[in-house]
């Protein structure tokens, strides 16, 4: 029996033939604003850079072992959100809301009679704005290769190259409590009737604008890390990665994962 056991203690941690699958969570940056100033007067704007929240997921398969070291090929899928800043967010407003005319007919008994004589639909149009939160948010979509060393019994090290393609957006979140630039109004003939015509109507831009935010755009991504997965189970592991686990990259928007850890499954 302890034979068996120091065979399997040393035998590879990853070897030609062998499938393992990662998932991790971990922390990163991003490329944002930093915004001068108090809503809506901004007076100055500069890139600055902000922490993100990661998630990943990896597969990997064994191609080639050369004793102590292996070569593996697969893909990641790695996602970050995060790296908040507060700026103004612009609310357009085009619609049309009903407007009734209405006149005095009579007094019967002292109580007014009214009469509605035209209705029309009124259009309002423009733009106001909304003190709002931005956050970077990008899913990144890589193939891989990894070269693996076995250093000690139940430790597998490695580094890995990635390149591909990641999906970037920038998130709008309007606070529709602070705002500028948009109107509300109403009016009714139950209120005092002081003349012989009432106009019966009610707008409100707000609840019809249109927030601006960011299409979600294509761009490069990559990754180049070491890491290491312990092996508490012929199958389970711990994992840790150190470096650009996946990055997404555009002037002045970049996003770089740099540290993940997880839990990682043999088959």
């Amino acid at each position: 029996m302890a034979a068996v056991f120091c065979a399997s203690a040393s035998a590879q941690t990853f070897g030609k033939g062998d499938m393992v699958f990662d998932l991790g969570i971990g922390v990163g940056s991003a490329d944002n604003v930093e915004v001068k100033g108090s809503f809506p007067n901004y007076y100055g704007f500069k890139k600055s850079s902000g922490a993100t929240f990661t998630q990943k997921i990896a597969f990997e398969y064994g191609v080639a072992e050369f004793g102590k070291a292996s070569v593996g090929v697969g893909m990641i899928v790695g996602n970050a959100y995060g790296a908040s800043y507060e700026a103004a967010a612009v609310g357009v407003y085009d619609y049309t809301y009903q407007l009734s005319r209405y006149h005095y007919a009579s007094n019967k008994g002292g109580r007014y009679v009214w009469s509605c004589y035209q209705t029309t639909n009124e259009r309002r149009k423009g733009v106001g704005m909304a003190k709002a939160s931005y956050a970077v948010e990008n899913i990144d979509l890589l193939v891989k290769g990894s070269f693996h060393y076995q250093f000690i019994d139940n430790l597998d090290t490695y580094g890995t190259f990635g390149l591909g393609a990641s999906v970037y957006k920038v998130i709008c979140s309007p606070d529709k409590n602070v705002t500028y630039g948009f109107s509300a109004d109403s009016n009714s003939f139950n209120s005092a009737e002081t003349s012989n015509y009432q106009l019966v109507y009610s707008y409100d831009d707000l609840s019809h604008a249109e927030w601006s935010t960011s299409e979600a755009k294509a761009r490069f991504a990559m990754a180049l890390f070491v890491g290491a997965r312990y092996y508490l189970t012929p199958n389970w592991a711990i994992n840790a990665e150190f470096g650009l686990t996946s990055a997404s990259f555009k002037e002045n928007a970049n996003t770089y994962n740099v540290l993940s850890v997880g839990a990682s499954y043999k088959f």
